[in-house]
């Protein structure tokens, strides 16, 4: 790993981000499958065979800004579209011990549910504010297509969406 991986890696983990941490380092330890041909001696033509190299700086940076932008522009994004498209009061509610306890003892499956994410320490997960949204975000984007390798232009091609962090 690079050095600007570890300290990403580093970063996640203070910042009790560990299972993404977690998927970065293993990602990047299994490295990239390719197929090449070869030749085998005494073998007239060539064969395909799959294997295993690690990644380039560049594609190891790719792969961490992609995880990350993943996370932290992808799936809110995603998160909202979903509360927005199944509104209901009692469907999104903030997850709290007592609630996680009652939701699991439910015996009727036409009750209705509640639905929020649990933190890995099994602690609910703290709901970012509004101004989180409108002032870490917009620095966040920012960040990830200055970090993304292949420069600005080609990260909007894969995360578009600059105007919703700005």
């Amino acid at each position: 790993m690079t050095d600007s991986t570890v300290t990403i890696v580093e970063m996640l983990r203070d910042a009790k981000l560990g299972w993404i941490a977690d998927e970065l380092v293993e990602s990047i330890a299994l490295g990239k499958q390719i197929t090449k041909p070869f030749k085998e001696g005494g073998v007239g033509r060539a064969s395909k065979a799959t294997f295993v190299e690690p990644y380039s700086e560049e594609e190891e940076m790719e792969l961490v800004v992609g995880t990350l932008a993943q996370y932290f522009l992808v799936t809110p994004k995603a998160w909202e579209l979903a509360k927005q498209t199944f509104l209901n009061d009692n469907l999104f509610t903030e997850v709290r011990p007592d609630n996680v306890a009652a939701s699991s003892r439910a015996s009727n499956p036409r009750e209705p549910v509640s639905l929020g994410i649990i933190g890995e320490d099994g602690e609910p997960f703290t709901m970012f504010s509004a101004e989180y949204t409108r002032k870490t975000l917009p620095h966040l984007w920012k960040l990830l297509s200055e970090m993304w390798p292949y420069g600005h232009d080609d990260f909007i091609k894969h995360y578009p969406g600059e105007s919703d962090f700005q």
